[in-house]
Parts: structure tokens; C-alpha cells; sequence
């Protein structure tokens, strides 16, 4: 990041207590100026005091200033990351920045970037970047590929270290669901075959809304499931709602069917979507009645087979409830 002298920050000071406007990423450039030479000295007893009595003269909180100058070190960590790896990359300024890249959206690609593959990283920052990706679509993605850091922080001073380990099956198989699930969402129309639907939904982590009632299928008997996503789509507007549960799996074991057959009645149609590198994987050991969903090396959603339908009404209706629920965020 780009430092300025004392007299330039003084000059930018100067500008902003006369009420010119400036964006985070400039205020951001400004502060990490500021404390960079030194430039509170003589004018405060401390850094952060100094950013308390600046953020009364032009009206922003302590914690919002704090934030802006941490995202924008995040920015040129992000920056100076992506250009050693590619070269040919050219990123802009801290202070050339648009408002839409916000400092959540920064701090969410950083998180990002401890998880998901080098390049698919910096093709989603370059997105960012470009304000081509809102700002829900990339706290859905830290969602999905979260459980990969299995609890781990970024906190503390060595926040860059903590990184996925690939070499850990568990942590693995969770990038693989993460990287699953992306997928899925944003091809749904495709690999439903229905490239202009009506309406479509997709949500994860969708539990049915049952209160107290159990549903059983095939003699298997589950209370309160929860599917990895949910599709809700409409393929025209006279057609009735269609529900398609999903169940992912970034590594298989036999406990996987048996929790199958317990989820199938509260959707109309239920699917297990994988992954081209998951070991000991193949169609012919899941039930014919799921369709089966796979993540290719060419990071396409691919149809093995089609599923039959498997719901039950009244199991429909409380899952229907459950996707509303959550919908909303209730």
C-alpha cells in the first residue's frame, strides 16, 4: 500500500474537515498513512485515540474507521497475493477502489480465500472487483465452504496461516461440499433442465418445520432432518411448487443410504450430488429412486441419473414450511 508523505496527509486532512467527500477506500489509504509515519504523534496520545477524535470531526464511529483501515490491509494482502501468483494481474489502488466493493465484501474474500482453490479465489475477486457479484451471493459461499476451516479463525496475529490443510480428509471432503454446493446453486436451472423457470429457490441448511411428528419412509423413522439444500422451483406460473432436496456428500461411508431413505418423503423429488474426486463413490450404491448429482473436474454439474418421485404430502407441506422459514430468515 502506497504511503503518503506528512504534508499530503495533512493536505487530505485539510480537504475532508472542509467537507469534501471521500470514499472507505480513500479514508482506509489515509489511516493506514496515518499511523504508517507516525503522523498522530504530537497530536494524540495514541493511534487509536487519534482515530476516536477524527472520526467525531467527520461523524464516523471508532469501530467503523477501524474497519475500513482493515479491510483495505486485507485488499492489498488479497492484491499483492493474486499479482505474485499472476503476474499478468493488475488490480487497482486502495483509493481507486469503487464504494460497491465494500469492506464486508473484502473481508468475506479473505475468508474465501483461505478455503477455496488459488484461481477460482482470484476469478472471484476479479468479479468483486468488477461488481458483478452481491455481496449475499459471497456470504452464501463463505457458508457453504465455512465448515472446511472446522472452527478455525482467523483471528489473532497470524490469521494468514490458517488455511485449509488438503491433506486432511475431513477438511477435504468439507472444500468439496463447499465447492459442491456453488455448483449446484448457480447452475440449477441447467441441470434441472429448465433454463428459464417461472420461479427458483435455492437454500441450504433447510430443516422441515415439524412440531413434534416424525415421517417414516421404507421403515426408517427420522425427526426434524436437515438437507443441505433445497431447491424450490415452479417451471411455469400454473405449475404447483416442486420440491427438490439435496443431500451432499464430499466422501462416502454406508451411513449415507440409510439417511436417505429417512429424508426422501418431505421432498417430491431428493438427490445426492458428489464429487468427481470422492473415493469409493458410485451411483449403483445409492437407492434408484435418488437422482444422482456429480461435480466434474470441468467444475460442471453433470446428471447421472434422474430421480423418481418420492414425497409424501403432509411431509411436503411441513418442508414447504421449513424452505419459507428459512426463506426468510426466521
Amino acid at each position: 500500500m502506497s504511503v503518503m508523505t506528512k504534508k499530503e496527509i495533512q493536505r487530505e486532512l485539510r480537504a475532508i474537515e472542509a467537507g469534501e467527500a471521500r470514499s472507505w477506500p480513500q479514508i482506509s489509504a489515509l489511516l493506514n498513512s496515518v499511523q504508517t509515519t507516525e503522523y498522530w504523534r504530537g497530536e494524540s496520545e495514541s493511534f487509536s485515540k487519534w482515530i476516536e477524535d477524527f472520526g467525531k470531526t467527520i461523524g464516523l464511529g471508532r469501530a467503523t474507521l477501524w474497519r475500513y483501515l482493515s479491510a483495505g490491509r486485507k485488499y492489498e494482502n488479497l492484491k499483492a497475493a493474486a499479482e505474485k501468483i499472476k503476474p499478468s494481474l493488475h488490480y487497482p489502488q486502495l483509493q481507486e477502489l469503487h464504494d460497491y466493493v465494500s469492506p464486508e465484501n473484502l473481508e468475506l474474500l479473505e475468508k474465501l480465500n483461505r478455503v477455496m482453490e488459488p484461481d477460482d479465489a482470484y476469478a472471484l475477486m476479479d468479479k468483486v472487483i468488477r461488481g458483478e457479484v452481491r455481496r449475499q451471493a459471497l456470504r452464501d459461499k463463505w457458508q457453504a465452504f465455512r465448515p472446511a476451516l472446522a472452527g478455525q479463525t482467523a483471528r489473532g496475529k497470524h490469521y494468514s496461516s490458517v488455511k485449509v490443510d488438503r491433506t486432511n480428509e475431513f477438511q477435504a471432503s468439507k472444500v468439496r461440499e463447499g465447492e459442491i454446493y456453488t455448483a449446484i446453486k448457480e447452475s440449477a436451472p441447467k441441470w434441472l433442465d429448465c433454463l428459464q423457470p417461472y420461479f427458483i429457490k435455492v437454500l441450504s441448511n433447510v430443516r422441515p418445520d415439524v412440531e413434534g411428528a416424525c415421517v417414516g419412509y421404507k421403515s426408517k423413522i427420522l425427526s426434524h432432518p436437515i438437507f443441505d439444500a433445497i431447491v424450490a422451483i415452479k417451471r411455469h406460473m400454473r405449475d404447483p411448487l416442486c420440491l427438490h432436496g439435496i443431500e451432499i456428500i464430499g466422501r462416502f461411508h454406508e451411513k449415507t443410504v440409510s439417511k436417505l431413505e429417512t429424508m426422501a418423503p418431505y421432498c417430491d423429488f431428493f438427490w445426492i450430488a458428489t464429487h468427481h474426486a470422492v473415493p469409493n463413490f458410485a451411483p449403483d450404491k445409492i437407492p434408484e429412486w435418488a437422482g444422482v448429482l456429480m461435480l466434474t473436474d470441468a467444475e460442471e454439474v453433470r446428471v447421472l441419473r434422474e430421480p423418481e418421485h418420492t414425497g409424501s404430502e403432509p411431509a411436503i407441506n411441513q418442508m414447504l414450511k421449513g424452505v419459507i422459514l428459512r426463506a426468510y430468515g426466521l
